[in-house]
């Protein structure tokens, strides 16, 4: 039967639409792969052999994890053994986040394990969703109720709180509040798990784990949270919302009736790390380095980063003007000539440019530099490609996902997140 001319052009549209599905260049994201087609909406910026300046603040920066539990409540290991395995992970902070007890801090099991601090939270369960509370004192009764009288109890007690398992598929939010939190978890590694388990990616997990190790096959679950990331971008809107990345380790796994012992603490921590720069060097005073870490996460001074797809450490965002430079979770009144900056280490990278949350600019090198022509909230993605073909850069890797820099208006007020300044409660 002779093929037709429409069927001939039927056929090369769809080639043309499976090469463009195939090839991701740097303007792509992982999760769904498109070809550059249109310039950004500012000139880029000239090659330069140098890299940006970092910011005039000299800030400390500490990686940790979040959101760990222990046999506390429904985790394998033990507090100590826990924190044990972070320093052996090379994580400087861990903060444990156990279900309704805050046993771990009236047992004084807080302080330094090798060069790992180790802290408890606690996650508390709400009637329409979790939250985690941070800096608490020892007294705290974390019984479950509403949200709202649950997130108030947080903040008159001195803490802060910070609203977990946004879009999980098993216990994501009916409803967001309005207030009384001071950020949400951009990434919970539990909630990665849930949305990509599936028969094929078991089936590569497999795979992965006879050519890699354990490693190596939960690195699928590394990729871009979509959903969290959106309803982040509508509450930047309103006010100043931090966000973080968390592990929810338990090292079990549900199988049926039983459990089984994976992903180990030790993958966990390979996987997602919280980094905050803090404004203190580390002193090895257990009281005085928590109060740095915590003050960090309120104001929003740290970025989360995918570790399992390199060391993020050295990272910075930041705007400067004639008259100063703001850095993450800080505000800044936009003026002529303010320009953003982004740099990791001097590690090339494919840095996403966010704004308002619609996508920007592109910029694949060593650093980011956009000049700001209107107030907005800007934040930055930055990956990393498995290979390269040509221009073309292959299976982008989600790497680091910064707080935003918020740009107002000059004059202009916003909301804050409550508590930006804490205090460690421990008992004497």
């Amino acid at each position: 039967m002779a093929t037709t001319q429409e069927q001939v052009s039927l056929r090369r549209r769809r080639r043309r639409r499976w090469a463009i599905g195939s090839l991701t260049s740097w303007n792509a994201l992982a999760h769904r792969p498109m070809l550059l087609l249109h310039a950004p909406p500012h000139p880029q910026p000239a090659a330069r052999s140098v890299l940006v300046p970092t910011a005039q603040q000299t800030y400390y920066e500490r990686a940790g994890a979040l959101h760990v539990h222990t046999t506390y409540s429904d985790g394998r290991g033990s507090f100590e053994e826990v924190a044990r395995t972070a320093e052996r992970c090379g994580l400087d902070f861990l903060i444990t986040a156990d279900h309704g007890t805050l046993a771990p801090l009236r047992e004084g099991k807080e302080g330094y394990y090798g060069d790992c601090l180790a802290l408890a939270g606690v996650e508390i369960s709400c009637d329409e969703g979790y939250v985690l509370g941070f800096d608490l004192p020892a007294e705290f009764d974390p019984a479950r109720g509403e949200a709202a009288r649950v997130l108030a109890a947080i903040q008159a007690a001195g803490g802060f709180g910070f609203l977990s398992l946004v879009c999980d598929p098993r216990f994501a939010w009916r409803h967001l509040p309005t207030n009384g939190f001071t950020g949400i978890e951009i990434v919970n590694m539990g909630t990665m798990g849930m949305r990509r388990i599936n028969p094929p990616n078991l089936l590569r997990a497999l795979i992965r784990y006879r050519l890699g190790g354990t490693r190596h096959a939960f690195a699928l679950l590394a990729r871009r949270p979509t959903p969290e990331l959106r309803a982040w971008d509508r509450l930047t809107q309103e006010r100043r919302v931090v966000g973080i990345g968390s592990t929810d380790a338990h090292a079990r796994l549900k199988v049926f009736k039983g459990h089984i012992p994976y992903p180990s603490y030790e993958d966990s921590f390979s996987l997602m790390r919280t980094h905050v720069l803090c404004l203190e060097e580390a002193t090895g005073d257990a009281r005085r380095d928590a109060a740095q870490i915590y003050e960090a996460l309120a104001a929003g001074r740290c970025f989360a980063s995918f570790h399992v797809h390199g060391e993020a450490r050295g990272f910075r965002f930041f705007a400067s003007t004639k008259h100063g430079e703001a850095t993450l979770g800080e505000e800044v009144p936009w003026e002529e000539g303010l320009t953003l900056h982004a740099h990791a280490n001097g590690q090339e990278a494919v840095f996403r440019l966010i704004g308002d949350g619609a996508p920007l600019a592109t910029f694949r090198g060593r650093f980011l530099e956009y000049p700001v022509t209107r107030p907005g909230v800007y934040r930055v993605e930055v990956y990393r490609w498995g290979q390269q073909a040509g221009p073309f850069c292959l299976c982008l890797r989600p790497w680091i996902l910064s707080n935003p820099i918020y740009v107002r208006p000059a004059g202009a007020t916003v909301p804050t997140p409550p508590h930006e300044a804490h205090v460690l409660q421990t008992v004497p």
